[in-house]
């Protein structure tokens, strides 16, 4: 989902706080929104929405951090926020 993401709205951008390669990054909210899109995940019986909406976040951000450690993915912060741009 992360590359869906990134060749369908990624933008230039100059990594290592632009002093690096150049390469087509997203802004990681954009892969997160396509994450949840396909998750058909409930809540579980008794479950409010609060805590479903904590489970997929924890779910999202374990996906990332397991790619990024798998060097599939790169990411870099910037002015608060995550970037992501696939490896070469």
């Amino acid at each position: 989902m992360a590359g869906e993401a990134i060749e369908e709205e990624g933008r230039e951008f100059s990594t290592f706080k632009g002093h690096g390669p150049r390469v087509r990054a997203v802004h990681d909210d954009v892969i997160r929104k396509k994450v949840y899109a396909r998750i058909a995940e409930q809540a579980e019986p008794g479950e409010d929405r609060d805590k479903l909406a904590e489970r997929q976040r924890r779910a999202f951000n374990r996906n990332v951090a397991d790619a990024i450690k798998a060097v599939r993915l790169m990411a870099e912060e910037r002015d608060g926020r995550r970037f992501i741009w696939l490896s070469s």
